[in-house]
């Protein structure tokens, strides 16, 4: 078995599944795809950056390049996700993306390689930072929730300022949404009387 192969379903690794996650990213980061949902903000940002994260996220459970026994907790992988989130959802970094397509390149790029970070390393983390991660991902909503609905002048200049300030309100209604995923989820993990 080669290396990178996970033990937890060889069926994955037939061609066609092994190969699946890949292509769909490179579809949805290729003509015609990646123009159309890059027309509006939230269809780069709500529709096309979740979508690479996912796809490298199904990628990533199936595709172990760093054992557990070197990184027990997944901290390695939670960390790039974060870095590579964040920095994507910095309004600078999203012209570029926008506009230039070398940088857009490596945003798919690297949202994809950060969702397989995370589609590793979730399972290792322990509860506590697995709930640390999720709190993070709901104060970045309404932080720029905050910043795109709030704002007087255009933030982001690739999209109009109708456009931002939409992307304002889908962040309040999506904070709210995984806020409350997040009391769910910690409601089913506390009730198994199991942490971790």
């Amino acid at each position: 078995m080669s290396p990178v192969q996970s033990v937890s379903d060889k069926r994955f690794f037939r061609p066609g599944w092994f190969w699946a996650a890949p292509l769909a990213a490179v579809a949805v980061s290729s003509p015609p795809l990646s123009p159309w949902l890059q027309t509006t903000m939230a269809g780069h940002m709500l529709v096309q950056m979740p979508l690479l994260l996912l796809l490298g996220g199904a990628w990533g459970g199936r595709v172990t390049l760093l054992p557990a026994a070197a990184d027990p907790w997944g901290l390695t992988g939670l960390v790039w996700f974060v870095g590579t989130h964040l920095f994507w959802w910095i309004p600078r970094s999203l012209d570029l993306a926008t506009l230039q397509p070398g940088w857009g390149a490596l945003m798919h790029g690297s949202l994809f390689a950060a969702g397989w970070a995370l589609g590793q390393s979730w399972a290792r983390a322990p509860f506590a930072l697995q709930g640390t991660l999720a709190v993070h991902l709901v104060a970045l909503l309404l932080a720029m929730g905050v910043i795109y609905q709030g704002a007087l002048f255009v933030v982001c200049q690739s999209y109009p300022l109708e456009q931002q300030q939409e992307m304002g309100g889908l962040l309040f209604w999506g904070a709210g949404g995984l806020y409350l995923l997040l009391v769910v989820w910690a409601g089913i993990k506390l009730g198994g009387k199991k942490i971790g």
